[in-house]
């Protein structure tokens, strides 16, 4: 996936990758300032720790790769060695990447031509720590205005859920260029790791938004295991996806009162009611479909 991701960035395309710890971020990083020598990343960092981390691990690779924070900025040369194109990585604060010397670099059309891609990592910080106290990260699309479209802006994070998806698109200034997102958090999971759930609506548009809403929580390889169910669908289609949740290569079903009359699953873990059912027959009957063995 890391190199896919690099292509992709190469491309020029605006991404978002969701990888868990140890899953090789730093491979994209790292392997984008392999493939562009002559440019530079520049990668925004929330802690000096962990900006230490990443360079000391890309010198180990033979990458020029520096950090700016308050420990180093009081080197003369750093700002020039920058301009001139030095260093293959930078890693930075967003205060620092927002700071008045910084402005200077963005300011100028030769450094900004040099730019491969601006990176974000451990992008929730801009909504878990953005209102409390790393106000920056509030102001990273300001970046945007600096370098105009032609960057791509890549942001990585380990957690997001949909709350903070929306407010990384918003801070990172997504949405005018070509985006790709790449979610590998769950590629260890199973098939069999995922309980046989029946989730009931009162409509069918609910039905559809929730597929929608639980694949995208599931990698690419899995989605197909959530499928909806109800009175529209063909009977062939309605007999396939009962049969495919019956021998478990359907995990979770989203469905009206379609799923009911005559339907054993024996091994249903969870049945779920959202909304009021209409009655408390309605109620007994979609409870009932779980916990049967």
């Amino acid at each position: 996936w890391q190199a896919h991701l690099i292509y992709k960035i190469l491309e020029g395309f605006d991404t978002m990758c969701l990888a868990g710890t140890g899953y090789g971020k730093s491979i994209v990083f790292e392997g984008l300032a392999a493939m562009e020598k002559a440019k530079v990343v520049i990668v925004i960092c929330p802690l000096k720790a962990l900006e230490r981390d990443q360079v000391a691990q890309a010198r180990t690779k033979r990458l020029r790769a520096v950090a700016i924070n308050e420990d180093t900025v009081k080197t003369r040369s750093i700002w020039a060695d920058v301009m001139t194109g030095k260093y293959q990585l930078v890693y930075i604060s967003p205060e620092m990447a927002l700071s008045r010397s910084f402005e200077a670099l963005w300011d100028n059309i030769k450094f900004r031509e040099k730019i491969s891609a601006i990176i974000v990592d451990e992008a929730h910080c801009a909504d878990e720590w953005a209102d409390e106290f790393r106000e920056k990260y509030k102001e990273l699309n300001r970046l945007r205005v600096y370098t105009g479209l032609e960057i791509p802006f890549c942001s990585f994070t380990a957690t997001a859920g949909s709350k903070t998806f929306d407010v990384l698109w918003e801070r990172f200034g997504y949405g005018s260029r070509p985006f790709w997102g790449v979610d590998t958090i769950s590629n260890d999971t199973r098939l069999s790791d995922i309980p046989k759930c029946l989730f009931y609506f009162d409509s069918i548009a609910e039905c559809t938004d929730a597929v929608s809403t639980l694949r995208r929580c599931l990698p690419e390889s899995l989605r197909a295991c959530v499928q909806g169910f109800y009175s529209t669908l063909s009977e062939l289609a309605k007999g396939q996806r009962w049969d495919g949740f019956l021998v478990g290569t359907i995990r979770i079903i989203c469905a009206t009162d379609a799923a009911g009359m005559g339907c054993n699953v024996p091994d249903v873990v969870y049945s779920v009611i959202f909304g009021i059912p209409r009655s408390l027959s309605v109620v007994a009957q979609r409870w009932g479909r779980a916990g049967r063995d």
